[in-house]
């Protein structure tokens, strides 16, 4: 994989935490060397469980109950159940490169309570060096511009949410289940 390092990652190790945590979404730590985005993902500087389902930090608090501070993985190396997989699936079937936004949604694919059915496995970790990319559809290559990656997956993250706010409104019989929860740290 481009742009990341594995060699502190067992899949078979982290499969096993999966499961035996419940754990619906996931993703490998990332080692604290890598290029850090969220808080949430990267790795315990001295992990004291196999799992982490919550980050403290500036911007996330213990009182703090959606993304990206509890039940949140980023789209970067996210693992999923065949059910959590079936949801992202018709989640990531659109015109998008980036998956800017995306995971700002995964926890209504974790069938049930995204604080309790999504976590960050601290015990297989990963580097990710921080790479841009830009994808001509067919091939993924190093851009030459960190602005122009950016720029791009800004745009699309306002695409995506005001999509996902279109198909929510046009869906009367769907109640989201996390509305009246106060808004983390905003994706849009």
């Amino acid at each position: 994989m481009l742009g990341l390092l594995l060699t502190a990652f067992n899949p078979a190790r982290y499969l096993d935490v999966v499961r035996r945590e419940g754990l619906e979404v996931s993703q490998s730590a990332l080692d604290r060397r890598s290029e850090i985005h969220h808080a949430i993902t990267t790795r315990k500087l001295i992990p004291t469980k196999d799992v982490h389902r919550r980050a403290l930090d500036t911007r996330c608090h213990a009182d703090s109950t959606g993304p990206p501070c509890v039940g949140w993985v980023e789209m970067m190396v996210p693992v999923f159940s065949r059910a959590a997989w079936s949801c992202t699936w018709k989640m990531i079937q659109n015109d998008l490169i980036h998956g800017w936004g995306i995971d700002y949604k995964l926890g209504y694919c974790a069938q049930g309570d995204r604080a309790r059915n999504v976590g960050v496995v601290d015990t297989e970790y990963v580097l990710h060096r921080g790479d841009p990319m830009l994808s001509d559809g067919d091939k993924a290559a190093p851009s030459k511009s960190r602005g122009a990656v950016r720029w791009r997956s800004n745009k699309e993250m306002k695409m995506f949410n005001s999509r996902w706010e279109e198909a929510a409104a046009e869906d009367s019989s769907w109640p989201d289940p996390y509305a009246a929860q106060p808004a983390t740290a905003s994706s849009t």
